[in-house]
């Protein structure tokens, strides 16, 4: 996690200026501490204005009133108390650390976003290689589009279930989404909105050439 935050922005000049044109105005809107920088609710309130109007992330650990810390681990391993939870919390004190916990100004703000932007995408791209592997497909494999939609509704499904979804065989895979889409009350308006994105994403590329791993991460 230090170094997601320490190691951003080499060679990422356009990056770092696009986060900081996005985050600017809300920035210079906030109230300051007295040492001119933001304190913590202010920062969890502008990542959470910023993701939310970029991706419609909603990301746990930044709601505007929530907690830094959410503990409902078993008593004997505390340690594992919704853990990602605190990812923003964590990485918010990290970059205080190099202000002396002064507060955070516009660049720390803007390396603490790209960080969560960066995590937020590893993780995205580890649940779809698992997702891989359930299909026994090898990332270099060129899908066809059905094969690719099949794969992305079990990442999906995944992701709905927080990455508790696992599966010994294609059949397993089948059954087991069947099952999650039958129990699965927003299902229904979940799929759709999950087709419209596909849509959109196919609209967009040369469909000439079959969906590779990079076509499915995006």
């Amino acid at each position: 996690l230090t170094n997601e935050i320490e190691g951003h922005f080499l060679n990422q000049e356009e990056r770092k200026a696009e986060l900081r044109k996005a985050l600017s105005t809300t920035y210079e809107a906030l109230p300051k501490n007295a040492n001119g920088f933001l304190d913590h609710q202010a920062v969890r309130y502008a990542l959470h204005r910023f993701f939310v109007q970029r991706y419609g992330w909603y990301i746990k650990g930044l709601e505007p009133t929530g907690e830094d810390w959410h503990h409902d681990a078993p008593p004997d391993k505390p340690e594992l108390a919704k853990i990602k939870e605190w990812v923003p919390a964590f990485l918010q004190n990290k970059l205080e650390e190099h202000l002396h916990h002064k507060g955070l100004e516009l660049d720390g703000l803007v390396a603490l976003a790209a960080a969560l932007e960066d995590l937020v995408a590893h993780e995205a791209e580890g649940r779809l290689k698992t997702a891989y592997k359930i299909h026994d497909l090898d990332y270099s494999d060129m899908l066809s589009r059905e094969q690719a939609e099949d794969l992305t509704r079990t990442w999906y499904v995944g992701f709905l279930l927080a990455g508790n979804f696992s599966a010994a065989s294609l059949d397993e895979v089948h059954k087991k989404k069947a099952v999650f889409a039958r129990k699965y009350s927003d299902w229904n308006d979940a799929n759709d909105w999950l087709s419209k994105v596909e849509e959109e994403h196919y609209a967009s590329r040369d469909n000439t050439e079959p969906p590779s791993f990079t076509d499915n991460l995006r």
